[in-house]
């Protein structure tokens, strides 16, 4: 228990926290600065409850250690808690000589036994913001352990997990160490309920304990030790959580999306959805299908980025420098106002404006401190002033001003600034120092004919802008005539058409646009406006045009322009870029608007799915047209879905599965990946048992530029750990091979690496190499994947593996005797006792049991991930579902972790008898899964063993004429 005082000025509230330091003394917790006159100070009274020392059992003692049942395991491990926000009483109104008051708070501690760092934030109407001195406070015990994990385990992988012994007595030590079972997690405890093992402890030392133990089930499991000292009637436990993953990497297949719309078809729409088939599937890893109809638009995009669902969350913390902070503000912004605009805060909750504003306000006040005396904006003050980033910054606070109160001078000495410094005498204007942090935020504003993109883009800041600065509008207008123009000329000669879809929004707005021109760049009369050099570009141009497109009043053709939108949106939230997310919310929410009293919602859809008798059935109205329904389906179920009455929605398909690492079939056509693992010489990590280099070689292929803002994610292997120490020299000094990293155990289900790069040439490979350190030992460890990608474009990424072993090396085990044995209950086992006919026969006729095969193995294909068998089928005692497989060669799969249970030796001959669940079906091809449902047994030759020889000729013979009899 600790009982903190908190102590201040009595005029506002104080936020403490508690985070963890490390016993080597690594701080988690930043410093802040040290108060002044105002200010908030910490008294720590510590009270070491609950086991926090050596302690007496009170129970009776069966030998001379503390019983198991009497240690008590520890449980709780934050990295920070005591988030709590305690207001301090002010001063009595009798008290002349107060200055300070304080308050006191009293917590337990949580389990660890480290250095905790407690913070106090204070803030105060007359002396703003303060931040005390953090106070540390170690925690520890006597004797006590830790318990080494790693952050996820793969199914089947063999890990030594370690726990670390501490006495802090001087005196030496006998310590029982107890390792308990764990269902469905093969250990020396399997079936036991415990394992027990005894060692010596040399006093002021530490030692581990090792076990090995091999996870067969996916989710989270319960790892526990527990440890008792000799003769001293105290232990200590401590119980961690394990998450198991699937093996193979989890790919996602976008199977179909289709536009609902049943008016264009009559009143009725009906659409077939066929399954797919799943190429390298792992066996036995879970795979789903989910059904989604989304009714009207793109509300969901918005919920998911609020709630935290997503990585592409459109509410951002402003940071950064000049460029940086108005583009984090623009995307909260952006999802504010959408949702201002179609009046869905409802469905969000309402209480989340209150922080996105609170964003904005932070973001526009930051900003406030990047303005130059002249009105202009650069990344910093003594960086050149942008032409693009000034006129940014003017729409940015255009679009604030109906949330937050906005100074109109900075809206008007901009403007002021782009026309008086950048507009040419022949109205376009110029740019002279290009942004450089946030180059993708810019969309094509720089490409093919910038002069006109860069004037349209300045001309929409100052017709957004309009209302401002109304003493000053006869020159404004001025100005905005000779830059319109400059485009209603120049638009008849532009190339690009990123350039005709923002320059046509922009005389749009201004009443002169080249309706004929706008339609001659659509994509064969569809709905989308390409632009080459990625799809954001495409996105941000298609925006615009559904601006023009609701300016001309083309109703029609708009609505197919928002229901493409609508099928091209990324999981969670945002379109890819700034301004490509910027444009299309700007634009979908101008068209709800325009919309919303010219179409009843009153739309039907049914799903019909094959395997169900009832179809799933959707309806949307008026009350509930924004709102997406979805449903998690079996795989291979075909689907066919139907819609009836009016209004417009999207239908999407998209299936999930894991699939086996390969070479083959990787989608690398933006990036050139080549990973090599270098083992070095000398360990140079306390610890670890060996320490690799790994090198990474990216070149970005296309010839004309280099890739922008790019991510490394590098997955990381089961017992392995990065070295943060070249991750921080190679991200500071003068070279900055990488702009930043971050380990992230969160979003990544595995945990993974994040490196993040500022661009990647297009003329040589860029190298990164850093150390990883082997920590624990794992058998058949599973390959990690590396990806990388362009920041705003992931879906055209390149992954590549990395393991230290090679791919066709034998299999590092690390289970012995029954923990192996554990481990291969859950794979198919060779037969290998006698066996009577009838029991094979019971067996080939169970329910669901699908074939009975004689086999012969022609070759194998054994990797760390996946084992291949090539069989060849010599005899169909019962035929399954595979019709004419006689004499065929068929492909048998297995998890490695069962090749020695299995035993299939190449040229040799074995009974097979499997399920109808393994067989899968790939593109005309049939597989089979050798499973724990799979029956496998040698089939000797008439010279080996002539006795089983025959029992098994009479029992094909009778199955296969007289059937089963069961």
């Amino acid at each position: 228990m600790v009982q903190t005082e908190w102590q201040g000025t009595g005029l506002g509230a104080a936020v403490g926290t508690i985070s963890r330091v490390d016993l080597a003394g690594g701080l988690l917790a930043g410093r802040g600065r040290v108060c002044g006159e105002g200010h908030i100070s910490l008294r720590p009274f510590l009270h070491l409850l609950g086991g926090w020392g050596p302690g007496r059992g009170d129970g009776q003692r069966d030998d001379m250690y503390l019983s198991s049942e009497d240690i008590v395991s520890r449980t709780q491990f934050p990295e920070s808690w005591l988030w709590q926000d305690l207001t301090l009483p002010q001063c009595p109104p009798d008290s002349k000589h107060c200055s300070t008051t304080s308050t006191k708070k009293t917590s337990y501690l949580k389990d660890s036994a480290t250095h905790w760092q407690i913070s106090a934030i204070s803030l105060s109407e007359t002396h703003g913001m303060c931040v005390a001195e953090p106070l540390e406070l170690p925690v520890t015990k006597s004797f006590f352990i830790d318990l080494r994990l790693p952050h996820s385990a793969k199914r089947g992988e063999q890990l030594e997990i370690r726990t670390i012994l501490h006495n802090n007595h001087m005196d030496a030590m006998k310590v029982r160490v107890e390792l308990l079972e764990t269902e469905h997690v093969c250990s020396v405890a399997s079936k036991r309920g415990s394992y027990q093992t005894t060692v010596e402890l040399e006093g002021m030392t530490s030692r581990d304990v090792s076990f090995i133990i091999i996870p067969m089930i996916l989710g989270t499991h319960t790892i526990e030790v527990k440890a008792a000292v000799f003769d001293a009637f105290y232990g200590d436990g401590i119980k961690k959580e394990l998450r198991v993953v699937p093996e193979g990497v989890l790919t996602k297949i976008q199977v179909d999306t289709i536009p609902l719309n049943p008016s264009l078809h009559g009143g009725e729409q009906r659409s077939e959805v066929k399954f797919q088939h799943l190429r390298r599937q792992v066996p036995n890893t879970p795979a789903s299908t989910h059904i989604r109809v989304q009714g009207q638009e793109l509300s969901d995009i918005i919920v998911n980025a609020i709630s935290g669902e997503s990585m592409g969350s459109l509410f951002n913390f402003p940071y950064g420098n000049g460029e940086e902070n108005v583009v984090t503000m623009a995307m909260t912004l952006i999802a504010t106002h959408y949702l201002d605009r179609t009046n869905q805060w409802d469905k969000v909750g309402v209480d989340e404006r209150e922080v996105a504003v609170k964003y904005i306000q932070m973001g526009y006040q930051k900003q406030r401190s990047f303005r130059k005396p002249d009105g202009s904006y650069g990344a910093f003050l003594k960086t050149p002033s942008s032409t693009w980033l000034t006129a940014f910054v003017v729409r940015v606070l255009s679009m604030a001003d109906d949330i937050i109160s906005v100074d109109e001078e900075l809206v008007c000495s901009a403007l002021q600034w782009l026309v008086l410094n950048t507009q040419q005498a022949d109205g376009s204007f110029r740019e002279y120092a290009p942004v450089t942090f946030v180059m993708d935020s810019t969309g094509k504003v720089y490409g093919k004919d910038s002069d006109a993109s860069l004037t349209a883009f300045v001309l929409i800041a100052m017709q957004e802008g309009r209302r401002f600065c109304t003493e000053h509008m006869s020159s404004r207008l001025v100005s905005m005539g000779k830059a319109s123009r400059y485009l209603h000329l120049r638009i008849l000669t532009l190339k690009n058409p990123y350039a005709v879809m923002i320059v046509s929004y922009a005389l749009a707005d201004s009443g002169k646009l080249h309706k004929d021109i706008l339609f001659q760049h659509d994509l064969d009369d569809g709905p989308v406006w390409p632009v080459p050099g990625g799809h954001r570009y495409t996105l941000e141009a298609t925006g615009y045009a559904l601006l023009a497109l609701l300016r001309m009043r083309e109703f029609d053709r708009a609505g197919e322009v928002v229901q493409w939108l609508n099928s091209q949106r990324r999981k969670g939230g945002g379109y890819g870029s700034t301004q490509s997310t910027m444009m299309v919310y700007q634009a979908v929410a101008e068209y709800r608007r325009s919309m919303r009293m010219l179409h009843e919602v009153n739309l039907e859809v049914n799903i019909d799915v094959s395997g169900r008798s009832k179809p799933i059935k959707w309806t949307f109205n008026k009350g509930n047209a924004y709102v997406s329904r979805s449903d998690k389906l079996h795989l291979n179920q075909n689907l066919t879905v139907t819609a009836k009455g009016s209004g417009e929605g999207t239908f999407s398909v998209m299936t999930l599965y894991y699939a086996s690492p390969t070479d083959q079939d990787k989608s690398c056509s933006n990036f050139r990946l080549n990973l090599t693992l270098e083992k070095q010489a000398k360990v140079s990590h306390d610890g670890a048992s060996a320490s690799y280099l790994l090198k990474i070689d990216i070149m970005y292929m296309p010839e004309n530029k280099d890739a922008s803002l790019s991510v490394l994610s590098i997955g990381q292997l089961t017992g392995f750990v990065v070295d943060v120490n070249d991750l921080n020299r190679l991200s500071s000094g003068r070279e900055r091979y990488i702009q930043a990293f971050e380990i992230d155990n969160i979003l990544s289900q595995e945990g993974s690496l994040l490196v993040f790069l500022d661009k990647v040439s297009h003329k040589r490979p860029d190298t990164i190499a850093f150390r990883i350190h082997k920590m624990a030992d794992v058998g058949l460890l599973q390959p990690a994947a590396v990806t990388v990608y362009e920041y705003y474009d992931i879906e055209n990424h390149c992954v590549q593996f990395y393991h230290p072993e090679k791919i066709g090396g034998s299999l590092n085990r690390l289970c012995h005797n029954d923990v192996c044995k554990c481990a291969e209950e859950s794979c198919s086992v060779q037969k290998k006792e006698e066996i009577s006919s009838q029991e094979r026969e019971y067996v080939a006729c169970e329910a669901g049991m699908d074939y009975v095969y004689k086999v012969t193995v022609e070759n194998t294909n054994l990797t760390i991930h996946t084992d291949v068998y090539y069989m060849r089928v010599i005899l169909v005692v019962k035929e399954g579902s595979d019709v004419g497989v006689m004499g065929e060669s068929r492909v048998f799969v297995a998890h490695p972790s069962c090749r020695n249970g299995l035993d299939l030796n190449k040229g040799l001959s074995y009974l097979l008898i499997g399920h109808r669940k393994d067989i899968t079906r790939l593109d005309g091809s049939v597989q089979y899964v050798l499973g724990e449902r799979t029956w496998v047994e040698y089939w000797p030759t008439e010279e080996e063993n002539k006795e089983k020889y025959g029992n098994l000729q009479n029992f094909a013979q009778e199955l296969s004429e007289w059937g089963c009899q069961y």
